[in-house]
């Protein structure tokens, strides 16, 4: 393992717990995954080891004792040395887990926004039915200019932008 790989390591195993407080999970996680896999590539001299596992010791304390994580993943975080393969799979679970909270958050949040959109377009749509056309116009540039594709091109056309 090259010194600079290793001092990535200590460095991001180090910010386990204020990467917590902030609410990094995922990072953490990483973090934790990263240590131990250093463990299974090539031997540490006997320093770098005693190091490495007192880090890896606390990361995966701070993993285990927060919250968040406890609510999201109930298995064991603890690192035993000699057991890096045990904390490796809890660690891959977690990190999956992770990401299937996000994907779910992010889906969610993008049917939301496709709701809004929709009540929005149905709006400017009663708008110019009944002939507001004013209120239609703004209705639909406001929408527009919301939108997550080339909205400048949708508000200004039939304009030399």
């Amino acid at each position: 393992m090259s010194s600079q790989e290793l001092m990535l390591i200590r460095r991001a195993l180090s910010k386990v717990s204020s990467d917590l407080k902030q609410g990094n999970i995922l990072s953490s996680a990483k973090a934790v995954r990263a240590g131990v896999r250093a463990f299974g590539r090539i031997p540490l001299i006997k320093k770098e080891h005693e190091e490495l596992t007192r880090l890896l010791t606390d990361a995966a304390m701070y993993l285990q004792n927060n919250a968040e994580v406890r609510s999201i993943f109930p298995l064991s975080l603890t690192y035993t040395p000699g057991k890096e393969q045990t904390l490796a799979a809890n660690i891959d679970e977690l990190i999956a887990a992770l990401q299937d909270e996000a994907s779910e958050t992010l889906h969610a949040g993008l049917q939301s926004l496709q709701e809004r959109q929709l009540a929005t377009l149905d709006k400017g749509k009663t708008e110019l039915n009944e002939g507001r056309h004013d209120d239609a116009r703004v209705t639909f540039k406001g929408l527009a200019e919301r939108a997550p594709f080339g909205n400048r091109r949708i508000v200004h056309a039939g304009q030399h932008v």
